[in-house]
Formats: structure tokens, C-alpha cells, sequence
């Protein structure tokens, strides 16, 4: 399957619209957005996920290479 997504808003449609694997979909994020899903996410989990990252990130050039990391969480250890 060959898809063109040009921006976050063609992701979302894409996601929306299609009916994908889990693999596929977490394939397709992992190319256009450069970032890794590591949970099995439903179609409507992943959904609200990304808008959440992109909503937080958006075109920064830092950001999570993992989605459904929270960075700002910092866990003390002993």
C-alpha cells in the first residue's frame, strides 16, 4: 500500500478513513511523524494521542521520539 500524507491534518484523515492493522498504522506514524508507537493503541486512542503530541509539540525539532511518553515526568529511584 503506498500512501502520501503532506500534513498532520492528512495523517488524521488517513487514520480516520481507512481501515489499518495496528502495524499498519503504527508504520504509517512512524514515518511521517518520526515517532514510534509502542502500545497497541485503538484507532480512536491513537487518534487522541497524536492530537495531543502534535497539539503540545507541533513542528518543534525536539520532541519524543516515543509516543505516549511523558517527558516532564521525572521518576526518582533509589
Amino acid at each position: 500500500m503506498e500512501v502520501k500524507v503532506s500534513t498532520f491534518e492528512e495523517l488524521i484523515e488517513l487514520l480516520e478513513t481507512r481501515r489499518l492493522t495496528i502495524e499498519q498504522r503504527n508504520e504509517i506514524v512512524r514515518l511521517t511523524l518520526k515517532v514510534i508507537v509502542l502500545k497497541d493503541y485503538t484507532q480512536r486512542e491513537l487518534i487522541q494521542e497524536l492530537k495531543a503530541f502534535w497539539g503540545k509539540y507541533d513542528h518543534q525539532k525536539e520532541r519524543p521520539i516515543f509516543l505516549g511518553v511523558d517527558l516532564d515526568v521525572v521518576v526518582a529511584t533509589s
